[in-house]
Order: structure tokens, then sequence, then C-alpha cells
């Protein structure tokens, strides 16, 4: 069957709209913020909801042409409120470090599963951001997680307050990889200004 030429046209374009519309953004119904398809030079990948609601979802980010064992990069950004009726936005709460220090404590929990190698934690613990223009800052803490003998990973949890909800973030790459550590400080500096409303990605 041949469909005449402006018919052609027109399906040749509404399948590259769909095609262009993939992950084009995503709003997350929680805290109301869209993420945009590339954020500094990580890609959207997807959002996915756990089945228990108290955990939220996860909104992914990585490196579409690296995976993080060749030397990439991938990101996830957890957004959740953990059953509570609310969640302070004040990095000093008590609310804030108990649910940092739980974070942290299921890292080296992937070690006891079986699910790494090893983790290291470092000797000088939790931070707290100062990046520059508008948006929450972060406790952060940064360790080593070894996949096998041949792969670790240099990562770093940071856990924000943010509109009623933890919004935690979970940033992988391979360890001494001083280019791909560079755009992993550029994507956690470029979302805090997502988050702000006040940069574009």
């Amino acid at each position: 069957m041949h469909l005449p030429a402006f018919l052609r046209t027109f399906a040749a374009l509404a399948l590259a709209a769909a095609c262009i519309g993939t992950h084009a953004e995503i709003v997350d119904p929680a805290i109301g913020i869209t993420f945009p398809d590339r954020i500094g030079r990580m890609a959207l990948k997807d959002r996915h909801p756990f089945d228990d609601p108290r955990l939220g979802a996860v909104i992914r980010y990585d490196q579409a042409d690296r995976s993080m064992r060749d030397g990439g990069l991938t990101v996830g950004v957890y957004i959740y409120d953990g059953g509570l009726p609310h969640v302070s936005d004040d990095l000093d709460s008590k609310q804030l470090r108990a649910n940092f220090r739980q974070v942290i404590a299921e890292v080296k929990m992937m070690e006891t599963l079986g699910k790494v190698a090893a983790v290291r934690l470092p000797e000088d613990g939790e931070h707290v951001t100062t990046l520059p223009g508008c948006g929450p800052q972060f406790l952060w803490e940064r360790y080593e997680m070894a996949l096998d003998a041949d792969h670790v990973l240099t990562s770093a949890t940071y856990l924000t307050g943010f509109h009623g909800n933890f919004v935690k973030l979970r940033v992988s790459h391979l360890k001494g990889d001083a280019t791909t550590a560079a755009v992993a400080a550029d994507f956690v500096a470029r979302l805090h200004n997502v988050l702000g409303g006040c940069a574009a990605p």
C-alpha cells in the first residue's frame, strides 16, 4: 500500500516527535520538579517508582555511551518520605542527620550482603556542601566500593530535605578517573540549581 507523499511526511514527523519525546523530561510528583533530559553531560535514563511507597522513586542519569565499568558515571536521584508525615529541610536537624547515618550504614551493608566485594568509608565522615546559586545544600560523604579485584569505584552519597521529602543522590565512577570526577561534581552543582529553579541544566 502506497501512502500519498503528504501522509508519508506526516507519519515521519510524528515518529520523529515520538522519539524526541522519549525521556525528554520527567516531572516528579512528590516534589513538583521537572528533571530535564540532560544535566551537564549526563542523560536522563528513567524514573522507577518502588513498590513500597515509603521508598518513593529513583530518577537515573548516566552517560549513554559509557558504562560505569568502562569509565562512565551513573547517578541515582532518590526521592522519598520514608513514611514520615514531615521531612525537615534543616540539615542540622536530628531527623536529617539520623537519615544520613542510616543511608551510609546501608552502603556498608552492601558488603555484608555480598553485593560488592568491599566498602571503605573515610575517617573524616560527613560534610556539608557549599554549592553556589540557588537550591538546597546537601549532607555528603565519599567512600570507595570494590566491585571486584579490577574495578574499584569512588562513590558519594548526598542527602537533603526538600519539599517535604528526602532527596538523596548516589554518584559512582571508577576510582582515579579525574575526568569523570569533574563530570560528577558538575552534575551535583547543576542539579542543585535545577532543584532551586535558578539555572538552565
